[in-house]
C-alpha cells in the first residue's frame, strides 16, 4: 500500500493559533494548531492509520479534509517507495498570548555607509569611518534566527550593496531557508553583481524610486542617477528577479505618483509599494518642506485606488495601507480584543550595525534600545527587555483614538509614528486621517 510522505523537507512553526508551514520550494501555508500531532506522524502513514490514531482528538471529517488539503497543495504525496523527506517542527516558548513566540520578520542593518544623500533619509548622518561587520558574527545571528525560524530577513538602511560580504551573507541566509528581501537604491548594480546575486538564490528585491523622471528623482535622491536606476530595473526583470518598487510620499513627488505607477507598470515591475514619510533622522528638522498634510495623504491614496481599479488588473500588485482612508480591515486578525495591532516587539524587531536590538526598524532612538545581541540572545532580549514589555503592555491609546468608531479594526495604528512625532508610545497615530 502506498504511504504518505512530505514531498520535500518542510519546516513548521507552532504559534498559539496556527501552524505555519514552509516547504523547500518556498511555498507557505498555515493551519490550525490542533493538527500539530498529525503533522508529526504523516511520514510512512496513510489516511486510515491517521484516522485510527487521532479519532479521539479530531473528527474523522476534519482529518480527511486536512490530509486532502495537504495532498492538493502538494505538501504531501502518496508513494510506494521511501521518500527521504523530513518535517522540522519548531516550538518556541510563548511570551504573551498577543505576541508571536519569536519574530516572523527581522530587519537588519549591515553598514552605515551609503553612496547617496537622500533628503528624507531615515538614518542618521553617515559616518566617515565604519568598521565592517564580521561575517562570522553575522552567521551566528542568522543561526539563531534559523533555530527559532524567523521567516523573513529584511536587509535595508543605508546601502547594503556596499557591505563587503553582502553576497556571502545572502547565500548563507538563503541556504538556511531564510527568505530575504533587500532594499537598495541599486545605483551600484551591474551585470557582474546580477550574476553574483543569482548565485545567492535571492528572489525578492526592492528598489527605491521616488520620481518618474530625472528632475524629481535626483532632487530627492541626491548624488543618484535616474537612468542607472531604470537600467538596473530592466536588467533585474530580464534576470527573472521578483521586483518591488517602493516610493516614499512627500511634497516633492505628490503630483507624480500616478506617473511613477505607470512607469513601473511599463517596466514590468511585480509590486509597487507606497510608503508614508516617517519623521526621523536627517529631515526631521525640515518637516514642513517634506511632510504632506493628512488631507494630501488622503487624496493621494484615493487617486491611487481609483487608478488601480480602472487601469490595473493582475499585472502589477499595488500595496498601500488602505486603512489610512477608512479602517475597514482588521490589521492582525489573530490579535485579541483590546490589544493594539502594531507589530513592534510582537512580530518584528530591528538589529542595527552595532548589534543593538530595537522593537522595530523605525523605533531606533537610543532610549528605545532593548539590548545588544552580542551580550544576550534575541530570545532573551524579547522576553526580558523592559522596552519591549512596556510596548506589549500598552492597553490604552490617548487622544481621539479612545472614542473612534473604527477602534476595533484599526487598533490604534503605528506606535513608531506616534513616538517619532510626540515622543509618546501611547499617542494617536499622527498619520490617521479619520475624521479630519
Amino acid at each position: 500500500m502506498d504511504k504518505l510522505f512530505f514531498k520535500k523537507n518542510t519546516i513548521a512553526r507552532v504559534e498559539h493559533f496556527w501552524i505555519l508551514l514552509l516547504t523547500l520550494d518556498w511555498n507557505r501555508f498555515s493551519f490550525w494548531v490542533k493538527f500539530k500531532e498529525i503533522l508529526n506522524h504523516i511520514n510512512w502513514s496513510n489516511m486510515n492509520l491517521l484516522i485510527n490514531n487521532f479519532s479521539n482528538q479530531l473528527w474523522e471529517k476534519e482529518i480527511r479534509q486536512f490530509i486532502n488539503i495537504l495532498l492538493k497543495k502538494w505538501i504531501i504525496i502518496y508513494s510506494s517507495s521511501n521518500i527521504n523527506s523530513k518535517l522540522k517542527l519548531i516550538e518556541n516558548n510563548f511570551i504573551t498570548e498577543d505576541c508571536l513566540s519569536f519574530p516572523r520578520t527581522v530587519y537588519r542593518e549591515l553598514t552605515q555607509l551609503c553612496n547617496l544623500e537622500c533628503i528624507h533619509c531615515y538614518s542618521a548622518s553617515m559616518i566617515k569611518w565604519f568598521k565592517w561587520l564580521d561575517f562570522n558574527e553575522i552567521k551566528n545571528t542568522i543561526d539563531e534566527l534559523i533555530d527559532r525560524w524567523v521567516e523573513f530577513l529584511n536587509i535595508w538602511w543605508w546601502e547594503p550593496m556596499i557591505y563587503k560580504d553582502i553576497y556571502k551573507t545572502l547565500y548563507y541566509a538563503i541556504s538556511k531557508w531564510l527568505t530575504i528581501e533587500m532594499t537598495t537604491n541599486w545605483i551600484l548594480i551591474n551585470d557582474d553583481s546580477i550574476k553574483k546575486l543569482k548565485k545567492t538564490w535571492i528572489k525578492f528585491i526592492q528598489i527605491s524610486l521616488d520620481g518618474s523622471h530625472k528632475n524629481i528623482y535626483e532632487k530627492i535622491r541626491r548624488k543618484s542617477d535616474f537612468n542607472k536606476v531604470i537600467s538596473a530595473i530592466n536588467k533585474l526583470i530580464e534576470a527573472w528577479f521578483v521586483l518591488s518598487v517602493n516610493t516614499v510620499l512627500m511634497k516633492h513627488n505628490k503630483d507624480d505618483i500616478i506617473n511613477i505607477i505607470k512607469l513601473c507598470k511599463n517596466l514590468w515591475v511585480n509590486y509597487f509599494k507606497v510608503s508614508p514619510l516617517m519623521e526621523t533622522w536627517r529631515w526631521s528638522s525640515n518637516v514642513l518642506d517634506l511632510q504632506l498634510s493628512l488631507n494630501e495623504y488622503k487624496n493621494i491614496y484615493k487617486n491611487i485606488i481609483k487608478y488601480k481599479q480602472s487601469h490595473l488588473k493582475d499585472d502589477m500588485k499595488i500595496i498601500i495601507y488602505q486603512n489610512i482612508l477608512k479602517p475597514d480591515i482588521k490589521n492582525i486578525d489573530w490579535m485579541p480584543d483590546n490589544h493594539y495591532w502594531c507589530p513592534a516587539s510582537r512580530t518584528t524587531c530591528w538589529i542595527d550595525s552595532y548589534w543593538n536590538v530595537y522593537p522595530c526598524s523605525y523605533m531606533n532612538h537610543k532610549e528605545l534600545c532593548c539590548w545588544n545581541i552580542k551580550e544576550q540572545s534575541l530570545l532573551d532580549i524579547r522576553s526580558k527587555s523592559d522596552i519591549m514589555n512596556k510596548i506589549r503592555n500598552i492597553d490604552k491609546i490617548t487622544w481621539k483614538c479612545s472614542n473612534c468608531d473604527f477602534l476595533d479594526l484599526c487598533r490604534w495604528g503605528c506606535r513608531a509614528t506616534s513616538y517619532l512625532r510626540y515622543k509618546k508610545l501611547d499617542a494617536t497615530d499622527p498619520l490617521c486621517v479619520v475624521n479630519i
